[in-house]
């Protein structure tokens, strides 16, 4: 949670400082990667030192215009007055970014510190401070999870916040609905599991976007409430397919890594299972990569002990992020779902083809179950198929939706089994 209060005075010094000009104002919000991590290995009287270097190290870089202070536990803003063009805020994104990648000595030891950057731009992306926080910390989030670790403020990605009481209410009251995307046996075409994907339909009466609205949830402290939510809809979701189909479906749930985090979220989670008689082995919890190695020291215990209670662990998205195999070496996992984006590329690319091939080797040596998302064609199933790929999920086989039409849509004896072989003979 951002100081609102010294983040606010800030900007608004920006917004004056240029208000008789014809320029632009940049914010940038700096994250420290893994500050947690660093503060458990070193302790937090050193931690403090070291976020007192890197805001030494920001303003060392920065005209003397240009303003700096810690917003949050590990978060700085950065506000730059007088800007002649946009593109010079991501100039200074870019040269923050390269001060950082040269390391450092404090206290007589190397250290290097891994830095997101999020951007807005005044009046580009809005014109009052308000405003600007809220889309910079949208960004910020978008830079969590980028690849060059800056992202620019973009309506079309992040949107506008979603009302934050809005969502309190949709929680409260139980007006959030749990779709669920079906996955299958390959080989057999059978329904195996299903996965749980919360969907809200925001008080505009517009279905709200997932990422915009669990993104919401993790920067205002919903996200607790919502993971619980979303845990027991799940559960007993899980319990009703289980019974209509005489035999048991398991269900994936995604899990944040703010609400891994949380203090008794393990109980939280046996707790919904024991409530609907749901068998642990038939409930997956789907991790990305931030997840698990935001603050390993801590997520990696927790994932054990959910996984001596029998639960199955899955890696998301793999394939996307730069840390792949150390997760594989170190974290209790039972499946491996392989990023949409190489499968969907399986028919124009024989590289793609070799790197899924690959994958489905890897995960199969280390006893992982492997699941193929974005499956889009009979083709790209086909194809899987002879990869020895284990499950597929995807539009092709079936979109995200209520519990009443996946019933329906998905008969309990041989129907949607019938017509995945035929597709894979053709």
């Amino acid at each position: 949670m951002l100081n609102w209060r010294v983040a606010q005075a800030l900007v608004k010094y920006g917004l004056a400082a240029t208000a008789s000009e014809v320029a632009f104002v940049g914010v940038l919000l700096l994250r420290v990667r893994r500050m947690h991590s660093y503060n458990i290995q070193f302790g937090h009287a050193a931690g403090e030192v070291l976020l007192q270097q890197v805001q030494d190290m920001i303003g060392a870089a920065l005209r003397p215009s240009d303003r700096v202070d810690q917003v949050g536990d590990a978060d700085f803003l950065i506000v730059l007055p007088h800007l002649p063009t946009p593109q010079h805020s991501e100039l200074a994104a870019a040269r923050l970014q390269q001060v950082f990648a040269e390391g450092f000595i404090l206290e007589q030891q190397p250290v290097r510190v891994e830095v997101a950057i999020g951007i807005v731009v005044a009046p580009e992306h809005g014109t009052n401070a308000d405003q600007l926080l809220r889309r910079v910390v949208q960004a910020g989030e978008a830079s969590l999870a980028s690849v060059q670790g800056v992202a620019v403020f973009r309506q079309d990605r992040d949107g506008d916040p979603v009302p934050h009481v809005a969502l309190y209410e949709a929680i409260r009251n139980n007006r959030l609905q749990a779709y669920l995307q079906p996955i299958f046996e390959i080989a057999s075409g059978r329904l195996v599991a299903v996965e749980s994907l919360a969907r809200w339909l925001g008080p505009d009466g517009e279905m709200a976007s997932p990422a915009r609205f669990i993104a919401a949830a993790e920067q205002t402290g919903l996200i607790t409430p919502l993971t619980r939510w979303s845990l027991n809809t799940s559960a007993q979701h899980a319990a009703l397919v289980t019974r209509h189909y005489g035999r048991a479906i398991t269900m994936a749930v995604n899990l944040s890594p703010r609400a891994l985090a949380e203090r008794g979220m393990v109980e939280q989670i046996l707790e919904a299972l024991q409530l609907w008689e749901v068998d642990p082995q038939h409930l997956i919890l789907e991790i990305t990569e931030t997840t698990a190695l935001q603050d390993p020291e801590a997520s990696v215990p927790l994932l054990k002990r959910l996984r001596d209670h029998g639960l199955r662990i899955a890696i998301d998205d793999f394939g996307i992020g730069n840390a792949s195999f150390t997760y594989l070496r170190h974290l209790p996992l039972t499946e491996l779902k392989i990023d949409h984006s190489f499968v969907t590329g399986l028919r124009a690319s024989q590289r793609s083809v070799h790197l899924v091939e690959a994958m489905v080797g890897l995960a199969h040596k280390l006893d992982l179950r492997v699941v193929a998302e974005g499956v889009d064609s009979a083709e790209t199933l086909a194809c899987l198929n002879e990869l020895g790929c284990d499950f597929g999920q995807g539009y092709f086989l079936g979109r995200p939706q209520p519990i009443a039409q996946l019933l329906t849509n998905c008969l309990p004896e041989g129907g949607k089994k019938r017509s995945l072989g035929s597709e894979m003979r053709q």
